[in-house]
C-alpha cells in the first residue's frame, strides 16, 4: 500500500423502522442512556425502560448542543462509576456524539481532552456496547 491508501472496516447492524426503539432488548449489566434535557423531561427515554431486563439503568440528560468537553467528561465519569456495560445515545447529533465518545472513554482513564487535539493518548479497545437511536434527520 502506498502512504495515501487506507482500509476502513466497520461492522455495524442498522435497523430502520417505526417503533423499533420500543423493541430494543438489553439483558443484564448496567445501561447508561445519554440524551438531552428535552427527551428526558418529556418522558421519551423513560419509555425505553421496559426494554431492559435485569439491568441497572441510569440517565445522563445534561447533553447540550455542541457538547463541551466538561459535559463529555461528566457523562464518562457516570459511565465509569456505574460500570456501564451498554451506552445508549438517543436524540440528535449532540447526544449521539456524546454517547460515542463516552463509549470509548468508559474503559479508559482521563479526559476526552487527553485523546484529541494533541492530547497524546490513544483509545484502547472499546469495552462497552454502543446503541444509537436517532430521533432527528440531521446531518
Amino acid at each position: 500500500m502506498n502512504s495515501s491508501a487506507f482500509r476502513f472496516w466497520m461492522p455495524v447492524e442498522i435497523r430502520y423502522g417505526t417503533g423499533l426503539a420500543g423493541k430494543l432488548e438489553v439483558r443484564g449489566g448496567s445501561v447508561l442512556i445519554v440524551c438531552d434535557p428535552f427527551l428526558y423531561d418529556n418522558g421519551t427515554v423513560q419509555k425505553l425502560r421496559s426494554s431492559f431486563h435485569s439491568c441497572r439503568v441510569e440517565y445522563f440528560h445534561g447533553v447540550e448542543p455542541n457538547p463541551s468537553t466538561d459535559s463529555v467528561d461528566a457523562c464518562a465519569a457516570l459511565a465509569r462509576s456505574m460500570k456501564a456495560t451498554t451506552i445508549i445515545g438517543i436524540g440528535g447529533g449532540s447526544s449521539m456524539d456524546t454517547a460515542k465518545a463516552v463509549a470509548c472513554l468508559a474503559g479508559q482513564e482521563g479526559s476526552i481532552c487527553d485523546y484529541y487535539a494533541g492530547g497524546g493518548k490513544v483509545f484502547g479497545e472499546r469495552t462497552v456496547k454502543l446503541i444509537l437511536i436517532p430521533t432527528t434527520a440531521g446531518t
